[in-house]
């Protein structure tokens, strides 16, 4: 583990700036901690369990169904705000994960960038996205 002080935090980041967090780091001098590049909050939205033990978790970026209060104090707007649509699925194998999750349930998601990751390639060089 390696000590990461954070400097600046999004809106509704779990995060507070001046704390310091452990961060899984196999050499901490050669991999020195980064903050996560993006926090998004995610709720359990549906559950399918397989014959062999196993399921998969379907999830979808938090909303509120009803709307928000007029000034907007509702933390899962802040998130609604800046990352409005998002869906994920998990097929889930790990016997002792198996069953803990249940319809609902939201979770932080913390996008950390992997040391391991490819350099970003120059904006020219990124082909345009087609439908």
């Amino acid at each position: 583990m390696a000590k990461f002080k954070c400097t600046a935090a999004a809106e509704g980041s779990p995060f507070q700036v001046g704390e310091e967090y452990d961060i899984p780091s196999e050499d901490a001098s050669e991999n020195p901690p980064v903050p996560p590049t993006m926090w998004a909050k995610m709720a359990v939205t549906s559950i399918v369990k397989h014959d062999d033990n196993r399921e998969t978790l379907h999830f979808n970026a938090v909303c509120k169904k009803g709307g928000y209060p007029e000034d907007g104090a509702d933390e899962d707007n802040t998130f609604a705000r800046f990352s409005p649509a998002a869906t994920l699925e998990i097929y889930i194998a790990n016997p002792a994960l198996f069953g803990k999750f249940h319809r609902g349930q939201k979770f932080y998601l913390d996008f950390t960038e992997s040391p391991d990751s490819p350099p970003l390639a120059p904006a020219e060089a990124v082909p345009a996205a087609t439908e």
